[in-house]
Parts: structure tokens; C-alpha cells; sequence
């Protein structure tokens, strides 16, 4: 969950999935994709017309436009059956878990974000996207009441489509102009 507490060390199991998306999009042909503030495409290593970066920035932005119809049904939806949020420095798996603890959340705020990058290694079953969210109460949309950054893992499901198997957010104020 994009959520609204203090960075806190993460688990073991965590930065091992981090440590392995590292390599997996470290040093071969990466493909990139940057949204309107960047300039960069994916276009390396990918398969048929569009890069893997392209689908993965595409799922971000699918995942953003489904979660706001329809809630932590939606939300849940885009995760991979093992996948995982930090919350509270707390990990949480699976997407029964990870529904009953977004369930809440997601009744009083409307979360809305933006993917600005997102990236795949040629060859491999996981990418990234980076981004902004915001938190907006739903009884006040006039009320932001959070906002920060994002990391979001993807994993290429057999089906080929990509689905969430790690996501992390770090709440701060909006960078300013």
C-alpha cells in the first residue's frame, strides 16, 4: 500500500525480491519507458511491437484506473496469488490478506498514481515501475491527506500478462516546482 508511515527497515524476505529484481533488470539490454515528464521508450528487448517496460507502464496505469472503479476489489486484482505490500513496515501476503488489509483503506481514501518509469531487462519475468501517489479523502476531495513515492515489482504471470508481486510506498510532501 501506498501508505502513510515512517520508513522502517525491511524484512529479510523483501530485500531478497528487491535484490533479485536487481539483477534480473541489472546490466544486459534494459528497456525503459518514461511517462510525460521523461523522454526515454521502451523499445529494447521487447516482445512484438510493444517492449516489456511499455506493458509494464501500461499494467501501472490500468492498475491506477481499476483500483479508483473499484476499490480493493481492483486493487487485489492486479497482484500476482503470492504477491505482497508493506504496510506499517509490516509485510503483507497474498491477495486474501492483502484485501482485508486494504479494505479499510481503501472505503475512506481514494488513492490515485502515476507511474513515471518503468523498466524490464530483456529476457526476464520482472520489471518495475517507479511513481507518485496521492491520497485523497473521499468524504473531502478537496483533502489530500498523503503523498509519495512508489516502487512496484511486476511478474510476468504464464498467461504473459503482468501482475503485482511486491509493492512499497514512501510518504512525502509533493516535490516542489
Amino acid at each position: 500500500m501506498r501508505n502513510h508511515s515512517p520508513r522502517r527497515p525491511l524484512p529479510a524476505r523483501l530485500l531478497s525480491l528487491i535484490c533479485l529484481l536487481a539483477v534480473a533488470c541489472g546490466p544486459g539490454e534494459p528497456a525503459a519507458t518514461e511517462g510525460s515528464d521523461g523522454n526515454q521508450s521502451g523499445t529494447a528487448g521487447g516482445r512484438g511491437a510493444e517492449s516489456d517496460a511499455d506493458q509494464i507502464f501500461a499494467a501501472d496505469e490500468a492498475f491506477n484506473r481499476v483500483t479508483g472503479e473499484l476499490g480493493a476489489a481492483g486493487w487485489v486484482d492486479f497482484f500476482a496469488p503470492d504477491g505482497r505490500i508493506v504496510v506499517n513496515g509490516e509485510e503483507i501476503t497474498g491477495k486474501a490478506a492483502i484485501r482485508e488489509a486494504m479494505e479499510p483503506y481503501l472505503s475512506a481514501v481514494r488513492l490515485e498514481w502515476s507511474p513515471t518509469r518503468a523498466a524490464a531487462r530483456a529476457g526476464s519475468d520482472l520489471g518495475y515501475t517507479v511513481g507518485r501517489y496521492r491520497a485523497i479523502l473521499k468524504e473531502n476531495p478537496d483533502s489530500v491527506i498523503a503523498t509519495g513515492t512508489y516502487v512496484t515489482i511486476w511478474e510476468r504471470q504464464a498467461d504473459g500478462s503482468w501482475k503485482v508481486a511486491l509493492d512499497v510506498g514512501s510518504e512525502h510532501p509533493e516535490p516542489r516546482p
